[in-house]
């Protein structure tokens, strides 16, 4: 042998230890006519735990976990190139069983037909891909078994995927649904609304709670609570949504359940007024009615009334004329709703409600006493007066319910402290039983008998108040005033200060 020859042995030797023995891809050369195992790499003996001489003492059928005749039909496939790429399940020597994708070349191996075999593991992507299957197909149920209401919409609302809930909900099936704009269904007051949400999601953002309604096929309205978000090239919007109808049916009986003892609250507040303002124009009246008996009687007899008595009559008619205006006025405004904010008085509101009340204090020896400051609150100044005319108001029906022996008090105090405005309305009618004190400002709860009490007051005081960013509290207090101790009920409304 020549030195070439020596030369291209040795080169074809080193070349195989390349191609074959140091290649980390997993390679077996395979017998086409039996099965047998002619040679294997190295990276196959640390793959199947065999050492190079057991595995070329092997059969491929005992790696293999297919019957011998079914291996038998696909090696054939492989020889006659019917097919070069094959998934099967190979043991190894600890038997455990790895998934693997054989790509195979029909070659001839020291005169022997052979199949070149490379070997990849593709346990970890089977099982990946296995559990995305799994996935999409618990999505699959999910999105068509909820019974929650889920659908796929472009950025236009046109609808391109809903599940089964829809026939449900709103008597379409999804059939009827597909390809047909969603906003069709939406009733007409909540379109716009629930197209600006639809804008917020097509850029991105998501919505976490959304109401609107929907029309059923029946014509009926559905009620519905929102949830969406887009994908991520934003050309598809996800969306999903709870029927509420039930809920919301509760909640319009209620509001409008409110609405009406609100209503009636405030109509028993009407007449209670109009009684009080019945009883203070007596007395300026009766004084209309005498001076301008005095002035008729001096058209009769000039000298009946000296020039100062008759400007007294007239002064009197012009002072009890304004004390009436006043009044009505005073009157007029409580029952008229702000619309708008304003800076207002404590102090005003406060001769306001002497003015509208003066005759019921009058009446059942009920003292006023008051300490104000000067302080400007800014907010809805005829709400607040509906507020403490009720606070004072159950304070002296209280302090009358009761036959309270001693002295009759209400006091109101305002003061500023820690850039708040602080009310105090407190009483001397012996205090809030202990087991009911912490639900007075629930709705409809009252100790008054149905024809005297709405349960309905003390709640609105409390909407009005946070309305306008306060809170209001209420306690049992004792304390003392010009020597006597006294036992009562103490309200504290806590305004921010301007």
């Amino acid at each position: 042998m020549g030195k070439k020859e020596n030369f291209e042995l040795k080169h074809s030797d080193e070349l195989y230890k390349g191609l074959f023995e140091s290649n980390t891809l997993i390679v077996l050369i395979i017998n086409s006519e039996n099965g047998n195992i002619l040679n294997a790499n190295q990276s196959a003996c640390s793959f199947y735990g065999y050492s190079k001489k057991k595995l070329m003492s092997m059969n491929i059928s005992e790696i293999n976990t297919l019957v011998e005749e079914e291996l038998k039909i696909l090696i054939q496939d492989a020889i006659n190139l019917k097919n070069h790429v094959f998934n099967f399940i190979h043991k190894l020597s600890s038997e455990e069983q790895r998934r693997v994708r054989v790509t195979t070349t029909k070659i001839d191996y020291f005169n022997t037909p052979a199949l070149f075999s490379i070997i990849k593991d593709i346990t970890k992507e089977f099982q990946i891909k296995n559990r995305l299957i799994h996935i999409e197909e618990e999505f699959k149920n999910f999105f068509k078994l909820s019974i929650n209401l889920h659908v796929i919409t472009n950025k236009d609302g046109d609808t391109i995927e809903i599940n089964d809930a829809c026939k449900n909900m709103f008597g379409y099936d999804r059939k009827e649904l597909i390809n047909r704009s969603f906003i069709k269904l939406l009733h007409s007051d909540d379109i716009d609304n629930t197209k600006k949400e639809l804008k917020k999601v097509s850029i991105g953002e998501n919505v976490h709670y959304f109401e609107n309604r929907c029309i059923h096929k029946d014509g009926s309205d559905v009620y519905l609570a929102w949830t969406a978000t887009t994908n991520s090239t934003k050309d598809l919007i996800f969306a999903s949504a709870q029927n509420i109808t039930k809920r919301k049916i509760i909640e319009l009986e209620k509001e409008k359940k409110e609405k009406l003892l609100v209503q009636q609250s405030k109509m028993a507040m009407m007449g209670e007024m109009i009684a009080n303002i019945a009883h203070q124009w007596k007395q300026p009246l009766s004084l209309i009615s005498m001076s301008n008996g005095l002035l008729k009687l001096n058209q009769e007899n000039a000298i009946f009334s000296s020039d100062e008595e008759k400007a007294e009559a007239i002064k009197n008619i012009d002072s009890s004329v304004k004390n009436l205006s006043d009044t009505i006025d005073d009157f007029k405004n409580f029952f008229r709703p702000d619309k708008e904010k304003n800076i207002f008085q404590l102090v005003n509101i406060y001769k306001k409600i002497q003015n509208l009340m003066k005759s019921q204090f009058k009446n059942y020896n009920v003292e006023l006493v008051s300490k104000l400051e000067e302080i400007d609150i800014y907010g809805y100044e005829n709400q607040l007066l509906q507020v403490l005319i009720n606070i004072i108001k159950n304070a002296r029906d209280e302090l009358v319910r009761r036959k309270v022996s001693d002295r009759k008090i209400i006091f109101v105090n305002s003061y500023q402290i820690d850039k708040q405005i602080i009310i105090e309305i407190k009483d001397t009618a012996g205090g809030i039983p202990d087991n009911i004190i912490n639900q007075i400002f629930e709705p409809y709860f009252t100790t008054k008998n149905d024809d005297k009490g709405t349960g309905i007051g003390l709640y609105i005081c409390k909407q009005i108040i946070e309305g306008m960013n306060g809170k209001i509290e209420a306690s049992n207090i004792t304390y003392n005033f010009e020597g006597t101790e006294y036992k009562g009920a103490k309200f504290i409304i806590k305004l921010p200060l301007l």
